[in-house]
């Protein structure tokens, strides 16, 4: 199975537990963010680190902390797995394009 290409983004976003052999897509991709709405322990996105290895750098984002009282959006926020937190993530690992006349 070929990655998923989504019309407007550079990179794909693929399910998480529907890759196989993660190796060969985080090589495709050049970077994976795995995100969980839950703490990392025992989750998907160890495993994930652990099938990557040295393909591709992962940044794993999770619930760290003792979630507390709010909207579902307000927790996403608080624990960093919110769309903003998502998109930081991401765009960690694209490197800037040069000027027109620097290529």
């Amino acid at each position: 199975m070929a990655p998923p290409r989504n019309p407007g983004r550079r990179r794909p976003v693929l399910p998480l537990l529907a890759l196989s052999p993660r190796p060969l897509y985080a090589r495709e991709c050049g970077a994976v963010v795995t995100v969980e709405d839950h703490r990392p322990e025992g989750a998907p996105g160890e495993a994930v680190l652990a099938d990557t290895g040295t393909a591709a750098p992962v940044t794993r984002l999770a619930v760290r902390d003792l979630p507390g009282s709010g909207t579902p959006a307000e927790l996403r926020h608080a624990a960093g797995i919110d769309a903003q937190a998502i998109m930081r993530a991401a765009t960690s690992f694209v490197r800037p394009r040069p000027p027109a006349h620097q290529r």
